[in-house]
């Protein structure tokens, strides 16, 4: 047995003059059998002395190595897997809402860990994500129905990045591969989502079909205003200004596993948190709800400790409505009334849009009224349905010549020899 480290045993294979066996013990299993590891060991020295001393530096050597790599062996490098896991909990989890982590985390479980989790992280490469990419935009439902959406996978890269430039702050990487992947070509609203859009007509005749449904407020309130569907869950009587028929937008609802539902103070971003004008019918609309929710219910039974607070939107229970029971319940009225099988809630906030933008207002204004972070993103989604003036620009140009000519302007004429380099 050695003076430190890991206890073991010499002994001369009998019948031998330079053979030996070592064996190294490794304490006990839960059976509480003896552990151990054996090694024999030929000598080439001459001598007996010479013989002994070499087998016993030898068998130091070898348990020293056995050390190293049975009871301190080397660190496995980290995985993408592992890096992401300790990401989400130690940096998305203490600073993002709780549905946004727990999307990140479904996302990463389901679809990223399981195709490229293994790889380490030290060498995880652009190539690697850019194959991940294409194999789940042809191939990545679960189902195997087909390849995700293109919205879907743009989501992915975007988790990734992020992950991984905090991953470059950290020293574990020196630079984020996702920057030198490239996506597929997105379809975007502008393109392939037309459908998905109601005109002022359909929107009208869909509104007067609501009119006896259950949620037919918040489907009203959110057609005439634009807001989130989170926004509207998270609205409380005291931002509506009833003189000025202005709805002030400070609060959002959400749902998450660990909180359940949620009403947090702010929202999804500084220009989100706004005021919009709204047209008097909402106020009316409005001022029904308040009066019905005000009168008593034989079916609370059970509230909620969000049901304290002054919402706007609550069930004939008393609680507030819940984001999943809202999104399948208008699922149903569409298809009841008619619509495309793919217009959700969250349509209603793009056809307000589009109806504006389409009699006139400008991007900047719309933008502001739905609480976008930046106007390129109105832009993106609602460039189709800015108003052709049935005019070339060519024309109008020549116009404004022919005007400027008309009323007698005149210049200092410049030949090309005198503004051109020779």
């Amino acid at each position: 047995m050695t003076e430190k480290g890991l206890p073991g045993k010499k002994a001369r294979i009998s019948g031998t003059e330079n053979e030996w066996m070592f064996t190294a013990y490794l304490g006990k299993d839960a059976n509480g059998k003896q552990k151990r590891v054996r090694h024999r060991f030929k000598n080439t020295k001459q001598g007996e002395e010479a013989t002994e001393r070499e087998a016993d530096y030898e068998f130091r050597a070898w348990l020293n190595q056995m050390e190293k790599e049975i009871i301190n062996p080397p660190k496995k490098p980290e995985t993408l897997g592992e890096y992401l896991e300790f990401w989400l909990s130690n940096y998305v989890k203490p600073t993002k809402e709780a549905r946004t982590y727990e999307s990140y985390r479904d996302e990463i479980k389901r679809h990223i860990a399981p195709e490229i989790g293994h790889i380490p992280l030290t060498s995880l490469s652009a190539t690697h994500i850019q194959k991940y990419l294409v194999l789940v935009l042809e191939d990545g439902r679960k189902d195997s129905k087909g390849g995700l959406s293109p919205r879907t996978v743009e989501y992915h890269r975007a988790i990734l990045s992020k992950a991984l430039n905090q991953a470059v702050d950290l020293d574990k990487i020196s630079a984020n591969p996702v920057k030198k992947t490239v996506l597929a070509k997105k379809k975007t609203l502008a393109t392939d989502k037309n459908k998905l859009v109601l005109d002022a007509q359909q929107l009208e005749a869909f509104l007067r079909a609501c009119e006896n449904e259950y949620y037919y407020t918040l489907v009203y309130v959110a057609a005439y205003s634009g807001m989130r569907l989170s926004e509207l869950l998270g609205l409380t009587w005291d931002c509506i200004d009833w003189e000025n028929n202005t709805i002030e937008v400070n609060k959002s609802a959400h749902i998450s596993e660990e909180h359940g539902n949620a009403v947090r103070p702010g929202v999804k971003s500084e220009s989100s948190h706004r005021t919009i004008d709204v047209d008097p019918s909402v106020m009316e609309i409005l001022r029904v709800h308040q009066i019905k929710q005000m009168s008593p219910s034989k079916k609370r039974k059970r509230l909620l400790p969000e049901s304290k607070l002054p919402l706007v939107f609550k069930n004939r229970g008393g609680n507030p409505y819940q984001d999943n029971n809202v999104q399948r319940r208008f699922r149903v009225l569409s298809d009841k009334y008619g619509l495309p099988a793919e217009f959700s809630f969250h349509n209603l906030r793009h056809t307000h849009a589009s109806i504006l933008v389409a009699a006139g207002w400008s991007i900047k204004e719309v933008s502001e009224r739905l609480g976008h972070a930046d106007i390129v993103i109105t832009l993106r989604y609602y460039v189709r349905v800015i108003p052709n003036e049935n005019r070339r620009i060519g024309s109008a140009f020549g116009d404004l010549i022919r005007q400027d000519t008309a009323k007698g302007k005149s210049c200092e004429i410049i030949t090309l020899p005198q503004i051109l380099p020779q």
